[in-house]
């Protein structure tokens, strides 16, 4: 339907004619994440650092109609920042609508073995790229009339998971420069939120998984009690039968430290790991990345227009 053609109330609901861009955009919630703007009518530029996947996921995205570009970006790059927002401009005519900050990288260490190239990795990539990207597109958002950056934050950034400490820390970071800016920019009429989920099914949580499965040694030294006696390395959390019973935890004393459970029978390696986040969720299963897009959507839509400033949680009920 034309814009020109909808009701008031479809307005409300509608991202036609409006621009974006999404960052990190051919994998688990940026591409839940695109298919979701591109749905409610907005017209998508996305970067990833593989040109391949770009390509396929553009021929995926014709396929369904959807009106989506993209260019080689690696965010934890200056140079390469840059060059991607003046590819934006040049696109959108020098007006953004949208910026979704969603390229986040993660290196699963001990505080102590964190070395300076990999803080700067982290930070570059989580932080610094969703600060730096903010500031160059605030011209383009301002120029708009309608500007919207939604911020892809983590429950990370509140609670103590084990072997994260630097990438938590880039995630509070984005927390709390998302409501500087949200109070500076408000004037300009562009609002900036920012959006923190849970335990969700992406390449990213399975790389964590299959890494702290490999890593209960460390565990062990942070006090985490009761790891698998008898792990199993070539367990992958992809391999995981997702049709597993899990029952919640009705302990008293929960905590908000991710813990290995005790050793159970069929209950090995990557597998009690996923039981204990599923026993800290309230909602008892983990999510999937459009229960995340669905969200980050409706932020951007004029009938959030009043919302601004905002950490918003989407966990499953983990941070109640």
């Amino acid at each position: 339907m034309a814009e020109g053609k909808l009701s008031f109330k479809d307005k409300r609901w509608s991202l036609t004619g409006m621009t974006a861009l999404v960052t990190g955009g051919t994998k688990g919630i940026g591409h839940a994440i695109v298919e979701e703007l591109a749905e409610f009518g907005a017209v998508v530029h996305i970067c990833s650092r593989n040109q391949a996947d770009i390509d396929k996921c553009l021929k995926e995205w014709e396929s369904k109609g959807f009106s989506v570009t993209g260019s080689v970006c690696d965010v934890k790059l200056r140079d390469q920042r840059e060059n991607l927002m003046e590819t934006v401009a040049s696109i959108f005519h020098g007006k953004l609508n949208i910026l979704i900050n969603n390229a986040a990288t993660n290196i699963i260490k001990k505080t102590t073995d964190y070395s300076a190239e990999d803080i700067s990795t982290v930070m570059g990539t989580n932080f610094e790229s969703t600060y730096h990207l903010s500031q160059l597109a605030y011209p383009l958002l301002k120029a708009s009339g309608y500007g919207n950056i939604v911020n892809i934050s983590s429950i990370a950034a509140a609670n103590v998971l084990p072997l994260i400490a630097v990438y938590a820390a880039s995630k509070g970071a984005m927390n709390q420069v998302t409501k500087n800016l949200a109070f500076e920019w408000a004037k300009d009429n562009i609002r900036v939120n920012a959006v923190a989920p849970g335990f969700v099914m992406t390449p990213l949580l399975e790389s964590y998984m299959d890494k702290v499965d490999l890593r209960v040694a460390l565990l062990e030294d942070l006090k985490v009690p009761c790891v698998a006696e008898h792990l199993n390395p070539s367990c992958s959390f992809t391999s995981l039968n997702s049709s597993l019973s899990l029952s919640i935890s009705t302990t008293s004393n929960k905590s908000n430290a991710l813990r290995a459970l005790p050793n159970e029978p069929g209950g090995e390696g990557g597998e009690k790991v996923v039981r204990d986040m599923v026993s800290q969720t309230p909602l008892g299963r983990i999510g999937e990345p459009k229960e995340i897009s669905v969200l980050v959507a409706f932020l951007c839509l004029p009938v959030a227009s009043y919302i601004t400033g905002q950490i918003i949680y989407a966990d499953g009920g983990f941070t109640v």
